[in-house]
């Protein structure tokens, strides 16, 4: 008998420490998984270009989160239809009201209107949940008061009092270990782009003609394509920090010529430059001298703006008179490899030049030089 209820006190002793051992696992599991559904809530807006609601935010997650709709919504996916530990997500309900902003869809003018309040210190969200089966959130999914919603923003764990969120009801005195809250503030979703003097497009929306400097907020991830006035484009840039696009006033376009270009003496082609934008719809031969095709065949092999090579290089060239250049020189170019064969590597020269009126005696301003895989 003094054995047996030595067995018991000793079962008694260790039966606390199981729990507490338990509870910590489960607490521990749960802050990884909030992290995890936290960072498929950003890679979703990033990637889609969409900040989710309450109606959505799960599977919003899931579909890029490589999880279900239930590993979102539960705590323990095991049992799905214990609605005490199934996760809420609660938003301020400055962005309710009669027209709530969210769901937002990123637009080509970024945010707009009343659309600014995502921008507010109060566009928060949160994923809350309880790893006590039983003991249910006392908050529902969806907009909630602002003293609602930041007794929990603000809350934090205490083990002393293990208190809850002022204003919980006594079910959760002395459970606050079993609370976990994820924070989502909404304003780092935004980055700033200022425009000037310039088109863009957004997500491959039509383009927007800016003239005067003009900064908009658009969600980070967004695929901006840029032009200048006239619509020659220029850059493609993903948004992941603040920018700002300018072109000067000033600019002058240079377009090839669509009538065929004759040989100088050196035997190399020779294309005049024009401001008149070409209007033609077919392709013209750029080198009659050489072949009778359209467009323009370069011979690999080229070296500077003085090879001697006519099957090696071309020029573009256009009176000077008294231009300055004073700020970025841009060339859109259009090319393939021969045969349009993507599997082959591909280099090109460009190089901006004074030279006499005929092309030759080149003196190099600036040179870059592209490489495509």
């Amino acid at each position: 008998m003094l054995v047996l209820a030595g067995l018991a006190i000793t079962g008694m002793l260790l039966l606390p420490s199981l729990v507490s051992k338990t509870t910590q696992r489960r607490n521990t599991a749960e802050e990884a998984s909030l992290a995890r559904l936290e960072e498929g809530f950003r890679d979703y807006v990033r990637l889609y270009q969409i900040i989710p609601g309450t109606g959505t935010w799960n599977t919003a997650i899931a579909s890029v989160g490589g999880l279900n709709a239930t590993e979102v919504n539960c705590v323990f996916p095991d049992f799905p239809t214990d609605t005490s530990v199934q996760r809420v997500f609660v938003i301020d309900d400055l962005l309710g009201g009669g027209s709530p902003l969210l769901p937002y869809t990123q637009s080509t003018n970024g945010l707009t209107g009343t659309q600014t309040n995502l921008l507010n210190s109060r566009a928060r969200a949160m994923i809350v949940s309880s790893t006590k089966r039983g003991l249910s959130l006392p908050v529902s999914s969806g907009f909630i008061t602002q003293t609602n919603f930041d007794a929990i923003w603000n809350w934090t764990y205490n083990p002393a009092s293990e208190a809850p969120p002022s204003g919980w009801s006594s079910a959760w005195t002395g459970n606050g270990e079993f609370l976990h809250v994820r924070h989502l503030s909404l304003p780092q979703l935004f980055q700033t782009v200022t425009f000037e003097n310039l088109q863009y497009s957004l997500n491959g929306s039509s383009f927007l003609t800016v003239d005067a400097s003009t900064t908009g907020y658009f969600l980070r991830g967004g695929m901006l394509r840029l032009s200048d006035s006239e619509g020659a484009s220029y850059q493609a840039r993903v948004i992941m920090g603040n920018e700002t696009f300018r072109l000067s006033t000033s600019t002058n376009h240079y377009y090839l010529t669509g009538n065929g270009i004759p040989s100088d003496t050196d035997g190399i082609p020779t294309a005049q430059l024009t401001n008149v934008a070409p209007t033609t719809t077919t392709l013209p031969n750029y080198e009659p001298s050489r072949d009778a095709f359209a467009g323009m065949f370069l011979h690999k092999g080229g070296n500077s703006a003085n090879e001697s090579d006519p099957e090696k290089v071309q020029k573009w060239i256009t009176s000077a008179g008294s231009i300055t250049i004073n700020g970025t020189v841009t060339l859109t170019l259009y090319s393939a490899m021969k045969d349009f064969d993507t599997s082959t590597k591909g280099q090109i020269q460009v190089i901006l030049v004074d030279c006499s009126s005929s092309g030759t005696s080149p003196t190099t301003i600036s040179s870059v030089m592209f490489t495509r895989n």
